[in-house]
């Protein structure tokens, strides 16, 4: 036993001995590196080590999983759930969801809502083909603010009861939204790699956040009025622009001690 035992010491002793050095060297290496003022990751000489922290810009103490909701439904479910034809009785939306006058079967808002059909397909084809071609859709993914229970509260903030018609125009909705995505910057600057920098960086959360306030989503599933509607989008800018790495994160030493 006494022989076993000092071998197991000397062991432990040898391991922590060679394991401190490894996390030494580690931090060494990385220790230098920091997410900068123009949201570039570089060392202390200027070399550029990533064009945007983690590809994405965002905080790692602040990503959640979320499932995207359009990503694992079949055809069927995805017609019956985004679908809206205002101009077929029967494919407009449920009864008892609007206020009387703003479900007018107008062709301006039915261009509108093909519009936000059409984007919502392009989004599922491109998770599915491009993003994860080879992704189990029940997987959840990583991504800031969690859509889910900004509109739980919002839900429980505003007491909105189910069985009463919102004042939500569908149209607003779908500007709304689209005015929301074009407000979320992580990378800035006119250039065409920022552009691309910025498009790649929020292309998966705004496919999100498109799938999961599609009007017919907002009216029928949450059944959000236009006050509650209106916090949750300044929550999502709030929290997202909260969630973005802020230039000086010593992401380096982050890394070497995350190992």
């Amino acid at each position: 036993h006494a022989m076993g035992g000092r071998e197991g010491l000397i062991d432990t002793a040898v391991k922590t001995a060679e394991t401190g050095y490894i996390q030494r060297r580690l931090v060494k290496a990385l220790e230098d590196i920091a997410v900068c003022y123009d949201g570039t990751v570089r060392n202390s000489l200027g070399d550029l080590v990533q064009f945007v922290y983690g590809e994405d810009g965002m905080d790692g103490a602040f990503i959640e999983s979320q499932n995207i909701e359009t990503f694992a439904l079949n055809d069927r479910e995805f017609t019956h759930n985004y679908r809206v034809d205002v101009t077929d009785p029967s494919g407009g939306f449920l009864p008892g969801v609007l206020q009387v006058g703003l479900d007018d079967s107008s062709l301006d808002l039915q261009a509108k809502l093909d519009e936000e059909y059409e984007q919502l397909c392009q989004d599922r084809q491109l998770l599915r083909e491009f993003v994860f071609p080879s992704r189990d859709p029940s997987v959840p993914h990583h991504l800031p603010v969690n859509l889910q229970r900004v509109i739980q509260n919002a839900i429980q903030i505003f007491h909105i009861d189910r069985r009463k018609p919102s004042d939500l125009e569908p149209a607003y909705i779908i500007d709304s939204v689209r005015e929301l995505t074009e407000r979320l910057v992580v990378v800035r600057g006119g250039s065409r790699i920022a552009l691309e920098a910025q498009h790649n960086a929020t292309l998966l959360f705004r496919i999100h956040l498109r799938a999961t306030f599609a009007a017919r989503r907002v009216l029928e599933r949450h059944h959000l009025n236009r006050e509650a509607f209106e916090w949750v989008l300044g929550e999502i800018e709030a929290k997202f622009n909260q969630s973005v790495a802020h230039p000086g994160e010593m992401c380096g030493t982050l890394a070497a001690q995350s190992i």
